[in-house]
């Protein structure tokens, strides 16, 4: 899983905008499950145990999967964001984290 662009620098209050993306796994059969949705949290990545975190519906092209979420943070100082994608038989990624700065 990766991500293909994080915000530029942002203040606290300004919306910045995330884009990941994941492919399903295609065996020589051909046949995959395909990416189910992406799971997030600026919290902590303990946050998307169990399936937990904020579920975003993605964008699909065969076994590729992209999303795009907003946030705005409130306030300043190092943030993180984990995320996981989660296929439709329930396999997970890693863990993948985006760390960035909000300005104050």
């Amino acid at each position: 899983m990766t991500f293909t662009t994080g915000p530029e620098t942002k203040h606290a209050g300004e919306s910045g905008t995330f884009n990941f993306s994941a492919a399903d796994v295609v065996p020589s059969s051909g046949v995959y499950s395909g990416i189910d949705h992406f799971a997030y949290s600026f919290g902590s990545a303990a946050d998307l145990a169990g399936d937990g975190g904020t579920h975003v519906t993605p964008t699909l092209a065969g076994p590729d999967a992209t999303a795009t979420i907003t946030a705005t943070p409130t306030t300043w100082g190092s943030a993180h964001l984990y995320v996981v994608a989660v296929d439709k038989a329930g396999n997970r990624t890693p863990v993948t984290t985006y760390d960035f700065y909000v300005a104050g």
